[in-house]
């Protein structure tokens, strides 16, 4: 085809139409160059506060997607293919624009087939490209924890840091998913980082009883695809925090406290 465009169409052209054709040609292209990368950017920028990654999985919360230029938002989509399966190989405007509109419209547990056998998943208000056959999923994982100290989780590609600090600031205990205080002196020597487990139950500050993380997760709309591996701090056979949530009633730092032992993530990049 491009020698039926090189040979035939473009002779043409100069000759009956624009004897400049290919000069302007090439400065169209550039300029769609120029304008591609700008959106290019735009699109990492305004998606990298939403964008999670883990493992070989990509997840976008799809509310703020859609709240995007559909310029903006194809994108962000198509970034997110890319980071998945570290390729664009077969993947069409035909491709982004169907994962724009199953985004928009899919029912919660739906899949949407990609190329290079990857898929699209919509679990509540998220979006997830992941393989197609998935992996296995591991069995778990449990990890001592120093503190202070940091502790990478394998199976999450995360760090999570635990840090001692002066109570300022923390006198709530919490101040939203990305940290959590405990106060030091109501945990346990023995503190174990590990994955969720049916029949774990869970007491956050603010709640008069402990619940059933499984219900917990149900009520935040947590997809079920990620409970497995949810991480929980264990002090002493009580589960003492739990990502995403306010930390156990029992063991949370107050305006009393002395020292705050303060919990973080960070992805593998931010590190």
């Amino acid at each position: 085809r491009r020698n039926k465009i090189r040979l035939e169409l473009l002779p043409l052209l100069r000759r009956d139409f624009n004897p400049e054709v290919v000069t302007l040609l090439k400065e169209l292209a550039d300029r769609a160059r120029d304008d591609e990368a700008v959106l290019e950017q735009q699109a990492s920028e305004r998606a990298r506060t939403w964008r999670v990654r883990e493992g070989r999985e990509e997840r976008v919360p799809v509310r703020p997607l859609l709240g995007f230029p559909p310029a903006i938002a194809r994108r962000v989509l198509r970034q997110m293919v890319q980071a998945a399966s570290n390729t664009l190989r077969g993947v069409t405007h035909r491709h982004v624009e169907a994962l724009r509109r199953f985004a928009a419209e899919a029912q919660s547990g739906r899949t949407l087939s990609l190329p290079n056998n990857f898929v699209a998943r919509k679990e509540f208000d998220w979006l997830t490209i992941a393989p197609g056959s998935r992996e296995p999923c591991p069995a778990g994982f449990s990890y001592p924890v120093r503190v202070p100290g940091e502790v990478f989780v394998t199976e999450l590609d995360v760090t999570f840091r635990f840090k001692i600090v002066k109570p300022g600031g923390y006198g709530k205990a919490y101040n939203g998913s990305e940290a959590a205080g405990l106060d030091p002196q109501k945990l346990s020597e023995g503190l174990e980082l590990r994955n969720w487990r049916a029949g774990d139950y869970f007491q956050p500050v603010g709640s008069t009883r402990p619940w059933k993380l499984k219900e917990l997760f149900r009520e935040r709309r947590i997809p079920s695809s990620q409970r497995k591996l949810w991480p929980v701090l264990e002090s002493g056979k009580e589960i003492v925090w739990v990502r995403g949530f306010p930390p156990a009633f029992p063991a949370a730092a107050s305006t009393d406290s002395r020292a705050v032992l303060v919990i973080e993530e960070a992805t593998r990049a931010a590190v």
